[in-house]
């Protein structure tokens, strides 16, 4: 996520603002100085829309309050607009990149928005009656609404006392100032202490161990050197082994039982792992724990079994990454290296010791669909690998946290390039060679892969440029696997993004390859025109972006189409081939599976195209 640019035009509060206010990530709101003073304040807001749009509201470049993401209708997070826009609202881009608010109210609706210079986000509306402003929402408007109220892993309850709770399996990082009301050291995983000796118990050479929470487990197998008992609360709590001898001689006339004990439980296990050995073997299944036992790097695996109360997913030939290595990395999940949102939770920009930069997709704790997606992910990526398809490095699954770990994509999104103008914008050449990529990578998913793999969620957020701006696909958290003779299947439940699905998907759940080229030949027809299909509404014609590039195909108009900065007439030809090819043979994208080309066939004309 991003600070706010640096912009102006802010709306003074006694003005009556724009019905349709503008509000995005070049153009922001600012506050007052003062009550009575309207130079610029410490407050911004502005819309984040990279990936899931959200207003935020900064002081000072810290970021104090969000609106939660914007899911068609209203902003999810602010709790006001559930009672207030019943009809809902739209969001739109402008050829600058600015984007807007347009309410479905009715024509006779006026209302304004600014910022109050205490950094307060307020909507009011005319009254005719009252002949006067009345507000409509505000944010923050509680509490809770605060940005990071109760730190991380806690959850905020507006009507309690106290207002903050940690989570099931959490506890306050600090108790003492828990009990005060200081929550921004929010909680940490409950039982982590115990887990360290447990694991130090079982290592022969483990002579002594300690925790601390922003490291983990410690452990030292050599020479006790350098200890110091400090005053306070400073330092850690350092626990040594030490032989049985040494220990309280009230339990000495228990050493015979102790030991007969540990004689039968060690036998016992003997016993039983020696019976797994051989069920293993006859079975020709060898596992080993997902759990990273410390460490400084990497541990290659060939099969990883993540504990979970779901099936269980294997990660073939995975590397093992440990809760440490990520935590620096990516500088204690700092929100400065936060690039986006993903399906599951949040994806960082890290650095690792050698130099290599990674992108680490993090498990939200909250997310229950999202853990689905995580697992299923997992499941697809790791069996995996083409050169248009963005690579799997490694896992985290400790202390409760589940992590992907992703080569870094330099130009990060497509979606970036094609709607965002601050960005470079990409000739057609550069386009062309993109569109060839991800037909490439579709192919394999649907061909040349030792599985047959439908993404359902193919979109421009989810095709990441490298640093010589070669396309690959990512995000497979909706994605199904084929049997080998299966050809399409359908589904109760309809996942991915509107605008991307294909018309059979959508009406009757039916998805099969031919779903994921619906999705490929709409982000063609962006690139083509340079608009995004979900925005794109001709009013004189009454016609979306896929109507009308049919009825400008059908009436040879198709320069009236074609985004002007990348358009040359000696380019003609070759851009109407890439829509004859790419583009569903009906105005309503073809509704009918059957009409809709195979990707074998969409790659191949491309690359005869050229």
């Amino acid at each position: 996520m991003g600070e706010p640019q640096n912009a102006r035009g802010y709306l003074p509060p006694h003005d009556a603002g724009d019905p349709h206010p503008k509000i995005g990530k070049r153009v922001n709101l600012n506050s007052w100085r003062a009550k009575d003073d309207p130079g610029p304040g410490n407050f911004t807001a502005g819309l984040y829309a990279v990936s899931i749009p959200q207003i935020y509201i900064w002081n000072n470049g810290v970021r104090v309050w969000r609106s939660g993401p914007w899911n068609g209708r209203i902003l999810t997070g602010a709790a006001g607009m559930y009672s207030v826009y019943v009809d809902g609202f739209s969001l739109g881009m402008e050829e600058d990149g600015t984007y807007y608010f347009s309410r479905n109210f009715r024509q006779s609706f006026v209302s304004r928005n600014f910022l109050n210079y205490d950094g307060v986000l307020v909507e009011a509306g005319w009254d005719d009656r009252k002949r006067d402003w009345e507000v409509k929402w505000t944010g923050p408007g509680r509490d809770c609404d605060l940005y990071n109220k109760c730190g991380p892993s806690a959850i905020c309850y507006d009507h309690n006392t106290p207002i903050c709770a940690s989570l099931k399996g959490y506890e306050p990082r600090n108790g003492v100032e828990w009990s005060k009301g200081i929550w921004d050291g929010g909680c940490w995983m409950s039982g982590l202490e115990t887990e360290c000796e447990s694991l130090c118990l079982r290592n022969c050479s483990c002579l002594a161990y300690a925790y601390d929470p922003g490291i983990g487990c410690m452990f030292w197998s050599g020479d006790l050197i350098d200890l110091q008992k400090f005053p306070g609360n400073a330092g850690s709590d350092f626990y040594v082994r030490v032989a049985y001898s040494d220990a309280d001689e009230e339990k000495s006339n228990k050493r015979i039982v102790s030991i007969v004990s540990v004689v039968a439980s060690f036998v016992v296990a003997l016993i039983c792992l020696a019976f797994a050995w051989w069920t293993c073997k006859r079975k020709g299944v060898y596992r080993t724990s997902a759990y990273v036992k410390g460490g400084n790097g990497p541990s290659d695996m060939s099969e990883v079994v993540l504990p979970s109360d779901m099936d269980k997913v294997k990660i073939e030939e995975l590397p093992l990454y440990s809760f440490e290595m990520i935590v620096t990395a990516t500088v204690n999940f700092d929100t400065r290296n936060m690039l986006g949102m993903g399906g599951f939770g949040p994806v960082y920009k890290g650095s690792m010791a050698n130099g290599d930069k990674i992108a680490v997709k993090r498990l939200s704790t909250a997310s229950g669909q999202g853990y689905k997606e995580f697992m299923n992910e997992v499941l697809v990526i790791s069996k995996l690998q083409h050169r248009n398809l963005v690579r799997l490095l490694g896992c985290c699954v400790e202390r409760g946290e589940k992590m992907l770990i992703y080569e870094y994509m330099q130009h990060g999104s497509l979606d970036l390039y094609l709607f965002d103008k601050t960005h470079d914008i990409l000739d057609w050449r550069k386009w062309f060679n993109i569109m060839e990529g991800i037909g490439r990578g579709l192919l394999y998913l649907h061909r040349d892969s030792r599985l047959r793999i439908i993404h359902r969620d193919l979109k421009p957020s989810n095709v990441l440029l490298d640093e010589d701006q070669n396309p690959k696909i990512s995000d497979f958290g909706m994605a199904r696997i084929f049997g080998g003779n299966q050809d399409q299947a359908n589904t109760g439940k309809v996942v991915g993004t509107y605008g991307y699905m294909s018309p059979e998907y959508v009406m009757w759940g039916i998805f099969s390859e031919k779903s994921d080229v619906f999705s490929f030949g709409v982000i063609v027809l962006e690139m083509i025109c340079g608009r995004r299909n979900t925005s794109f509404y001709n009013e004189e014609l009454s016609l979306g972006l896929l109507g009308y590039a049919w009825k400008v195909w059908n009436e040879g108009n198709v320069e009236d189409f074609i985004d002007m900065e990348i358009y040359s007439p000696s380019l003609k030809g070759e851009i109407m081939r890439s829509m004859l090819t790419h583009c569903l043979p009906s105005p309503t994208g073809g509704a009918v599976p059957t009409q809709t080309p195979s990707a074998n066939h969409v790659t191949h004309t491309t690359m005869e195209g050229r």
